[in-house]
């Protein structure tokens, strides 16, 4: 949720409400992490006019394709029934009602990861001050973007 407010944030503070959407890349993830993060950007993107999405081909394609491992055939009820469950997940996600296994979308340890270098006040690896009060990625974001940066 936090990386997905950051998102969102960042959309916020610079993309063009003349551009409709954006799509980002599922870049490997399994259908499930992806419509998790999706979903959790669109449920955090109250404000903005834009149409986030995944370029999903990946995501969809692969589980499809691998009905047909080893068959030696293309098993199309098989393959049409997946991919009609596979676009209602997307579409879902799409919609920010995904409601699968968010934990799937988790970035384990990245937050706190990201926290513990950069905000604990060690002058050598934090671009954020110690003195500052920060609550997280989103202030870090907030300190940059307000130009407050060390």
């Amino acid at each position: 949720e936090e990386i997905a407010e950051a998102n969102v944030f960042v959309f916020e503070q610079s993309f063009p409400v003349a551009m409709k959407g954006a799509n980002y890349l599922s870049g490997g993830q399994t259908l499930e992490q992806a419509a998790a993060r999706l979903s959790a950007i669109n449920k955090a993107n109250t404000r903005g006019p834009w149409n986030l999405s995944f370029s999903w081909s990946q995501a969809l394609q692969l589980p499809v394709l691998d009905l047909c491992k080893g068959k030696g055939e293309l098993c199309i009820d098989e393959m049409s029934k997946l991919y009609v469950e596979e676009l209602k997940i997307a579409g879902a996600a799409a919609r920010g009602e995904y409601e699968g296994d968010m934990s799937k979308g988790n970035h384990v340890g990245v937050v706190e990861k990201i926290e513990s270098e950069f905000v604990s006040g060690d002058s050598e690896r934090s671009p954020v001050s110690s003195s500052k009060s920060t609550s997280g990625f989103s202030s870090i974001l907030s300190n940059f973007f307000a130009g407050d940066r060390v």
